[in-house]
């Protein structure tokens, strides 16, 4: 009851609010919770490369399509690709923005195209929500594929991730899509825990053809004991962003 009340006070302010400028209060309603009309859709979208376990490259759409923050699910949403040199975005794919469940938030979406050329752009468009809320269409900021980059295995450690002083071990990167091959790759490796984290060496390696992908190699020889993480960069480029991977972790014994 108490809430209740504090609703309808609210409620009222906003309506007096209003009047006072001349305004009526433009609420609407999505299954009960309350939005203010003026409140503008938001488009999030990210296409991504995800390396598959063979190395091959999985091209991924994906977004939210959210109103006063929260999701709008069962939208429609036309995803568009312009090659590099045309004029005109074309229909690649299409996917409906999502309930909640535990692996995506409401209003998410996400599908996957079969290939993507060197310097493409791609955006988002939803369709027109009846309502309630009645939403208008919502055109997503244009944005290039960010590639795929990831430590695939450091060569030269035990089970545990563990290697003695002296010995030298090997990190295995892979790169994705294949058009990366060529560019450069900054890699750091960094000794010590979060708080007390430096880089103790640095190295640059050329993505050359692996087959489905990209890779390189980088041979460490640590010089102390301790816990290490090995760092990769892909530059950014007027092809694709830039784009970072940490996840390289080993012990030296």
């Amino acid at each position: 009851m108490r809430r209740k009340i504090v609703v309808a006070v609210v409620l009222c302010l906003i309506a007096v609010a209003a009047l006072a400028s001349g305004a009526a209060p433009a609420l609407a309603t999505n299954g009960g919770s309350w939005h203010s009309a003026a409140a503008e859709p938001k488009l999030a979208f990210e296409p991504h490369v995800v390396i598959t376990n063979d190395g091959s490259p999985r091209f991924v759409l994906s977004g939210r399509l959210t109103l006063g923050g929260k999701g709008l699910s069962g939208v429609l949403i036309h995803l568009q690709e312009r090659i590099s040199g045309a004029s005109e975005f074309t229909e690649v794919a299409q996917a409906t923005t999502r309930e909640w469940s535990f692996f995506s938030a409401k209003g998410s979406f996400s599908t996957a195209i079969g290939s993507s050329s060197t310097g493409a752009t791609y955006r988002a468009v939803s369709e027109a929500l009846v309502g309630p809320p009645a939403v208008e269409p919502v055109v997503s900021a244009e944005v290039l594929m960010t590639p795929g980059l990831e430590i695939w295995k450091i060569r030269g450690l035990d089970k545990v991730g563990h290697t003695k002083l002296g010995h030298s071990v090997v990190a295995v990167i892979r790169a994705a899509p294949i058009w990366l091959v060529g560019e450069k790759l900054k890699l750091t490796l960094a000794k010590g825990p979060d708080l007390d984290r430096r880089v103790v060496q640095r190295a640059v390696r050329t993505i050359r053809d692996g087959g489905l992908c990209g890779t390189c190699s980088w041979k460490i020889r640590p010089k102390s004991r301790g816990e290490y993480f090995v760092g990769v960069t892909l530059p950014a480029t007027a092809d694709h962003p830039r784009v970072t991977e940490n996840y390289g972790w080993f012990v030296v014994k």
